[in-house]
């Protein structure tokens, strides 16, 4: 059973954390269910990628009794679908709507057929890419349950007229469940009634059916869906009829729960099993109490495991002023216990303490002051989104973090050089100065140059800039590890570590294509906010990310609130969150970057020209070409990065017309006709 799927996933089939359930009984269930939550989180495994919806579809028939189709092997890579497209899936008109009935004809049959095997992937083909293609999430929860509406599009309805299969309708139910970001769950308190009452809908629709068939298949649906009703106040409540249903399904869970306990389950009841428990943990009920909430999910595959850890962490982190909460009840030595790492470390550099970095981002975010944010991170490799957070602190505080990172030599001196650079910046130079020492010590293929430098003629402000300036590239800037957030959980990237053949020169800085100083939207009062709410959002094991998988799909587009990523609990903000003790917000207004690094090393330059031909006799001294070399490097920066003002004039105006003044018969004058003024289109 599910021999494909093992040979193509070596590293579920030799997981490396969790302990064998019942002696390896369930060994390929488990791997089927790793297999289908691995990519988004969800028991909905469809999204961009060609592997199409197979995990799922083999979860459907394992619970309807049916053998194992070969929907999960691998395939070569293919765009192209013979006939049927997605796009027809937003458009109203008839032809689209046949193509896609002709589809569902020829594969809906394929989802029960006991005798189907699927050994050949030919990918155009394939039942699992064809319904993962036309089965666009819809415009609203349950848009198949009302098939007669004229709202939806034709080829919608078309789809909608096809569920009266039970797989499709199941299909579409799982979907359902999946089919709403963390984003919009966390805000549901904020959306209208309506969606509130279709997603309900959906929920009530699978416990008719569960009391109709009785089978593993929508009692997995409705327990699915059942996170999706009565939020903040919804009128969502059940009827005595329906609330009978669903404590029926309650107690054939506590059934299958005995059942694995005794080793006594069929591995269709494993499945149950296991998706009941990750599933009804969103809405923490079902339990009744912590130690049977961590017995049940220690029983769950390696993959639904980091799930589970890393939703309970959500919550933990999320719940600030509700401290009688039952997900305060877990701790969070407990979470870290329940972590296996495996969809933590399948797409990112294996590290140690993985989960605990990715965790600690939203510990950080909760914390009070510098030494509990330096006690949190102590011997754990720093996550990216805390190094964004890193940006928040002042320099003096960013320099204090930097000397407590014992045993992280690139963390060190990434964080005390930016600390360095944001103090130059800044203006604070004899602060700057005392740390010249240090600075040379942790770059010892430079400190030899740093030293000559401070040593040499000239003011401290030059010295300072000379050396602010000749630091290699990627240490030239005050972004602390600052990527572009693609909604994935984040890397483990060991920045910092620099080839000790860069050379230490002017030339770094003039070679800068982009701004060194921290961008408006760290600056802003809101980036706390947002980093939180990305760290929510983050898909537990994909490696393209919840925005991917919507935006390759077009949906974000034609209905921007139904994303398909999975969603956790809401979340609160309190005075006493963390964060407002130690943020640097009037150091960080200072930061540019109109007036920071790029505008201080530019002013310099001019005002180091001017005194250096400030009259004849310096000039018949003076390196002329040189000097307007470097006027040239301010104004074609200008070009690429928000230099600022000097005196209340744009800083490549000022070199411009120092250049041409003073240097007018130099090659630097003559291949510089134009001054810049870089703003909407600079790279930032």
């Amino acid at each position: 059973m599910f021999r494909n799927l093992i040979l193509a996933l070596p590293f579920l089939a030799a997981t490396h954390a969790s302990a064998e359930i019942c002696n390896g009984a369930y060994t390929d269930t488990a791997a089927l269910l790793d297999h289908t939550y691995q990519q988004y989180g969800t028991l909905y495994s469809g999204g961009f990628n060609n592997r199409g919806v197979g995990g799922t579809l083999e979860v459907y028939r394992l619970l309807s009794g049916l053998p194992d189709a070969g929907m999960t092997g691998e395939r070569p890579w293919n765009s192209g679908l013979d006939y049927v497209d997605p796009g027809y899936l937003r458009r109203h008109d008839t032809s689209a709507a046949d193509r896609i009935g002709l589809a569902l004809i020829r594969n809906l049959p394929r989802i029960s057929d006991p005798q189907f095997q699927r050994d050949t992937a030919t990918t155009t083909t394939d039942p699992e890419v064809i319904l993962n293609q036309v089965l666009s999430v819809g415009p609203w929860p349950g848009w198949w349950l009302t098939p007669n509406s004229r709202s939806l599009p034709e080829a919608q309805h078309t789809v909608a007229q096809f569920a009266y299969d039970d797989g499709l309708d199941w299909l579409l139910s799982v979907q359902a469940a999946s089919a709403y970001s963390e984003a919009s769950w966390q805000l549901a308190r904020y959306r209208e009634p309506a969606p509130m009452k279709r997603n309900h809908m959906v929920y009530v629709h699978g416990l008719d059916r569960f009391a109709e068939t009785g089978g593993l298949t929508w009692l997995v649906a409705a327990v699915a869906n059942d996170s999706r009703s009565g939020y903040w106040g919804s009128p969502t409540k059940l009827s005595p009829h329906h609330r009978a249903i669903a404590d029926r399904i309650r107690q054939r869970i506590d059934g299958l729960s005995d059942l694995v306990e005794d080793c006594r389950a069929s591995d269709a009841q494993y499945a149950a099993f296991a998706i009941a428990q990750l599933e009804r943990l969103r809405v923490f009920s079902g339990y009744s109490g912590k130690a049977e909430l961590l017995a049940s999910l220690q029983k769950l595959p390696n993959v639904m495991r980091d799930i589970a850890a890393i939703r309970l962490a959500k919550s933990h982190v999320a719940y600030t002023d509700d401290y009688s909460s039952p997900w305060k009840r877990i701790s969070l030595s407990e979470i870290e216990s329940l972590a296996v790492g495996t969809s933590l470390e399948q797409y990112y550099n294996p590290v140690e303490n993985a989960f605990q970095s990715w965790m600690n981002v939203g510990r950080s975010l909760r914390t009070h002051s510098l030494q509990e944010l330096i006690d949190l991170n102590t011997g754990v490799i720093l996550h990216s989104s805390t190094r964004i957070l890193l940006n928040l602190l002042s320099a003096q505080d960013l320099i204090t973090f930097a000397r407590s990172r014992d045993g992280f030599p690139s963390d060190e001196r990434m964080l005390f050089t930016r600390g360095f650079l944001r103090l130059y910046a800044l203006g604070r130079d004899n602060e700057a100065a005392v740390l010249i020492p240090e600075l040379a010590k942790i770059w010892p293929q430079h400190a030899d140059d740093i030293m000559e430098i401070w040593q040499g003629s000239g003011s401290q402000a030059w010295r300072l800039t000379q050396i602010a300036g000749s630091l290699p590239m990627a240490e030239l800037g005050m972004e602390i590890g600052l990527a572009r957030w693609s909604g994935s959980m984040g890397w483990y990237v060991q920045s910092g570590a620099q080839d000790s053949t860069t050379p230490f020169s002017m030339q770094n800085w003039a070679q800068r294509r982009e701004t060194p100083d921290l961008p408006r939207n760290i600056r802003s009062a809101a980036v706390a906010e947002r980093l939180l709410d990305n760290w929510l959002k983050a898909v537990p094991a994909s490696p393209y990310g919840p925005q991917d998988r919507a935006k390759n799909r077009n949906i974000e587009f034609t209905y921007p609130h139904d994303p398909v990523f999975p969603q956790t609990v809401d979340w609160t903000y309190s005075d006493s969150g963390g964060l407002v003790d130690y943020i640097a917000w009037e150091e960080l207004a200072q930061l540019g970057p109109e007036t920071g690094l790029a505008n201080r090393i530019g002013r310099e330059i001019i005002q180091r020209v001017r005194r250096e031909t400030s009259n004849p006799i310096k000039r018949l001294w003076a390196d002329e070409d040189a000097l307007a070399g470097q006027l040239r490097d301010v104004i074609f920066q200008a070009r690429y990065m928000e230099t600022g003002k000097m005196n209340g004039e744009p800083l490549g105006q000022v070199a411009f017309r120092l250049l041409h003044n003073r240097f007018g018969d130099t090659d630097a004058a003559r291949q510089t006709p134009y001054w810049f003024v870089c703003q909407d289109r600079c790279v930032r």
